[in-house]
């Protein structure tokens, strides 16, 4: 209280008449210095004392220190403001869906949709979502709010405001929100990806029919060489077989490989992948196999081969491995011709 008495009755004076033309305000917050010289900040109450006549007998203050409230709510604000940043620059979609209305949407979420914000807040929930997904991200929804176990992420065809679909990748939590529950959305546009893959899925499906059907059609016309080549063996005297006996060696060999080739297409065809038969095989059989078809494009470029007496053997893939040595050899001959 203010003094009455002496020079207190002219300070009296002074904040009574600013009590009551409103100068001095009857509750104010205000900076204050303490004693220590620290900054506090203080809400006050003023207010004047009257007598049981309505007289003026003077002032009261009462002042309460609210430093550490004031610093609380700077620092709410402060986080707010991070907050709503980090959220207005985000490139996913975020929303907040209770009672099965969207009551936030940032920025990104109503470009995602092709909506105006403002149209997005209150909309129902459901009016974004495919009609044939509706039943799953309603029972997902539903589940998630009662606190069953159900995917956090997860994806679902979307409607935009004009009636076009697009793919979208949702993560879903459960919060608390103005005093009730509600869904924490994040939504990411897959359209584009989900095209790519489907594309990708369509190749690979005319990738595995074209295969089978050359495979198959392959086939015929090497059964056709393995047999007359047979044939030719069996029906040619022995001394015309003693000079083309190698030759039609050969036209065996390159046939049993062409249709091993062929076999390998077909399988990868059907499983996506070619299963490999492991086993030892000496390396001299590995390099007569391979030099047997070779023999006269040798001979012609004069090139003798030499081979080790004792060679080891190898774990392997016995005709894979005859593939990569005849490919080694063919582009050798080439480069020296």
């Amino acid at each position: 209280t203010f003094p009455s008495r002496g020079l207190g009755d002219v300070y009296k004076r002074q904040v009574v008449d600013a009590l009551l033309s409103g100068e001095i305000e009857r509750d104010v917050v205000n900076e204050n210095l303490t004693k220590t010289g620290e900054t506090i900040v203080c809400r006050w109450n003023n207010s004047i004392l009257r007598g049981r006549e309505g007289q003026i007998l003077g002032g009261m203050s009462l002042a309460l220190d609210i430093t550490e409230q004031v610093r609380a709510e700077n620092a709410l604000r402060e986080s707010e403001k991070k907050y709503s940043t980090l959220v207005e620059n985000s490139l996913t979609g975020i929303y907040i869906d209770q009672d099965e209305r969207i009551v936030f949407a940032n920025q990104m979420l109503a470009d995602t949709y092709g909506y105006p914000r403002e149209e997005l807040i209150g909309i129902e929930s459901w009016r974004l979502v495919h009609p044939e997904d509706r039943p799953m991200t309603d029972n997902i929804r539903a589940k998630r709010l009662q606190g069953k176990k159900v995917p956090t992420e997860y994806e679902a065809r979307g409607l935009k405001k004009d009636g076009s679909v697009i793919w979208v990748k949702r993560r879903n939590t459960k919060i608390e929100y103005a005093g009730g529950m509600a869904i924490l959305g994040n939504v990411v546009d897959v359209t584009e990806r989900k095209r790519a893959e489907e594309q990708f899925q369509r190749t690979n499906r005319e990738l595995k029919n074209f295969a089978s059907v050359v495979s198959h059609d392959l086939k015929s016309p090497i059964m056709t060489i393995q047999g007359f080549a047979s044939r030719l063996r069996k029906r040619l005297p022995e001394e015309s077989e003693r000079r083309v006996g190698r030759y039609i060696e050969q036209i065996m060999a390159s046939a049993d490989r062409m249709e091993l080739l062929v076999t390998d297409l077909l399988a990868l065809s059907k499983s996506g992948r070619v299963v490999s038969t492991l086993r030892e095989v000496p390396f001299s059989e590995i390099a007569r196999s391979v030099t047997l078809g070779l023999r006269d494009s040798l001979e012609e470029e004069g090139i003798e081969l030499v081979m080790a007496d004792q060679l080891p053997a190898v774990r392997c893939d016995r005709e894979r491995i005859c593939q990569v040595f005849e490919n080694l050899l063919v582009n050798s001959i080439r480069s020296l011709g």
